[in-house]
Parts: structure tokens; sequence; C-alpha cells
């Protein structure tokens, strides 16, 4: 349990420190092609919500954000694995909120061509979502093949 708690913080760590060398310190060249800051202010993957204004998008995503952790913390007591999943989710939500608050947007930087530009943030997300969506037809496949 500690291991994982510790490889958060460090991912945490490490997707702040990236985000803030493209911010102040853009690469050059041929890696300026595949990394390179673009500042998203609508939602995942690009998609612009017109009627979902600044404000409260960023409420929503704070609400969001609050409630991942709980069920973090919740499954860490409970001394269940899956903690880390949501921990992952809630990280890469917070380091994202805090560009939100701070830049005004999330700040993109991986570009791999044919897909919206992304970050270590969105990577731990995902992962996150799909590794516990995993978990979850995983163990509802159990319960009904016992029927």
């Amino acid at each position: 349990m500690r291991f994982r708690t510790w490889l958060l913080v460090a991912i945490f760590i490490v997707d702040r420190f990236v985000k803030s060398t493209m911010w102040f310190t853009p690469p050059q060249g041929i890696v300026a092609r595949f990394l390179h800051p673009v500042l998203n202010q609508d939602i995942a993957f690009s998609i612009s919500i017109p009627f979902l204004q600044q404000g409260a998008l960023r409420a929503l995503v704070i609400v969001l954000t609050l409630t991942v952790f709980y069920v973090a913390f919740r499954e860490f007591k409970k001394k269940n694995f899956q903690f880390f999943w949501w921990g992952l989710i809630g990280i890469g939500a917070l380091s994202n909120m805090l560009d939100r608050i701070t830049l005004g947007g999330v700040l993109d930087y991986i570009d791999v061509g044919f897909w919206p530009v992304f970050n270590l943030s969105d990577t731990a997300i995902v992962t996150g979502i799909v590794v516990l969506i995993f978990f979850e037809f995983r163990s509802k496949k159990i319960i009904l093949s016992r029927n």
C-alpha cells in the first residue's frame, strides 16, 4: 500500500514538473513535433460545450475531483488495492484542475498526430477508468457465471 501511495505522489510530481517545463521552456526541433504545449480550455478531447462556462466547469471539476479522492480514501482505509486506480484518476484530475485554475485551461503537450493533444494526467485518468471498468466487468462475469 505504501509503495502505491508513493507511486501516485511521484506520478503527480512528474506531471507537474513536465507541465511546468513545457509551459516555460517548450522543446525545440524535431522533439517539438511530438511534445509542445497546447492550452485546452474545453473538456476532454477538446470538446467544446458552449453552455458550460468556465466558472461552472471549474466548479464541476472541483466537485468531481473531491468525490474521486473521497472514494480513493475510502478504498485505502479498507486496504482495497483499487484505491490505487481511484487515486490515479484523482491525481490526474487534481493536476488538470490546478491547470484550469492557474492557466485558464489544461496544459496538454503530447501530440501523436492522429489523436487530440493530451498529457500525463489524461493518461492517468484514462488508465484508472479503464482498469476499474475491467475489474467491474470481471467481477460481474464471475457473479453471473455462478448463477
